[in-house]
C-alpha cells in the first residue's frame, strides 16, 4: 500500500512538473510571437467635489509687542540722504501755475450826492391901502411895536373893511374887539379901558399892535 502510494506521489510530482514546464515555454512562445499592443488608455474617471467642512476656531486673544529697532546713526544719515533725493527729485516734477488776478469781492459804487433843492423863497405880500386919513396911524403904531404894518391892515380890512364904527352889539371897532378882551389888554398897555374907544380908530391901531407883538395874532386867525 505504501508503495501504491508513493508511485502516486512521484507520478503526480512528474506530471506537475512537466505541466509547469509546458506552461513556461507556452508563455515565453507567445511573448516573443506576438506584437506588444499598447496599454489602453484609462478613461477620465469624473470628480466628484468633496463637500467642504468648515470648522470655527476659538484662538485667544493675546497682546503683540512690535519692537522697532532704532535706526544707527549712519542709517539715520541715508535716509535722510535718501529723503532728500526723493523730495527733491519730486520738486523738479511739480509745474508752478501763475495763481489767477484775485478779483475783488465788492466793487464800489458811485452814490450820487443828492442835489440840494433850492428853497422857495416866500414872496411878499403886496402893500396893502389903507384910507388915507388912517395910514399915518398904521405906519406910527407899526414903529413903535415892530410889526409889520400890512398886517395890521389886511387884518382891518378882513374885520370891518377898515370901518372903525362897525358895531354887531357883542363885538365893536375896526378890529371887532369883544368888550372884556379890550378892557384886559388896556390894562396891561396902562391906557384907559373904557369900551367905547373901541370905535376910536387910533387907539384901536394901537390895541391891535401890541396884541400882535406879544404873540396874539391868534385873536383874528382868518384875518391873516
Amino acid at each position: 500500500m505504501v508503495k501504491k502510494l508513493a508511485g502516486y506521489f512521484s507520478l503526480s510530482l512528474c506530471s506537475f512538473v512537466l505541466f509547469t514546464a509546458v506552461f513556461h515555454t507556452a508563455v515565453n512562445a507567445q511573448a516573443i510571437e506576438l506584437p506588444l499592443l499598447p496599454s489602453p488608455t484609462p478613461k477620465p474617471q469624473s470628480v466628484i467635489p468633496t463637500p467642504t467642512t468648515f470648522f470655527t476656531v476659538t484662538i485667544p486673544s493675546q497682546s503683540i509687542i512690535i519692537t522697532t529697532p532704532t535706526p544707527t546713526p549712519q542709517e539715520e544719515n541715508i535716509n535722510e540722504q535718501q529723503t532728500q533725493t526723493e523730495t527733491s527729485s519730486q520738486t523738479d516734477k511739480i509745474v508752478k501755475i501763475p495763481s489767477p488776478t484775485s478779483i475783488p469781492t465788492s466793487v464800489p459804487i458811485a452814490i450820487p450826492t443828492a442835489i440840494p433843492q433850492p428853497t422857495a423863497t416866500p414872496e411878499p405880500l403886496p402893500d396893502v391901502a389903507a384910507p388915507v386919513e388912517l395910514e399915518p396911524f398904521f405906519a406910527k403904531y407899526a414903529g413903535e411895536y415892530s410889526v409889520d404894518a400890512n398886517l395890521l391892515k389886511r387884518i382891518a380890512r378882513c374885520e370891518t373893511g377898515f370901518n372903525s364904527q362897525s358895531d354887531t352889539g357883542t363885538y365893536a371897532g375896526m378890529y371887532q374887539f369883544l368888550a372884556s378882551t379890550w378892557s384886559s389888554i388896556r390894562g396891561r398897555m396902562g391906557m384907559d379901558q373904557s369900551p367905547d374907544l373901541r370905535k376910536n380908530a387910533e387907539e384901536s391901531i394901537r390895541t391891535a399892535a401890541f396884541m400882535i407883538a406879544n404873540g396874539q395874532k391868534s385873536a383874528w386867525p382868518n384875518c391873516h
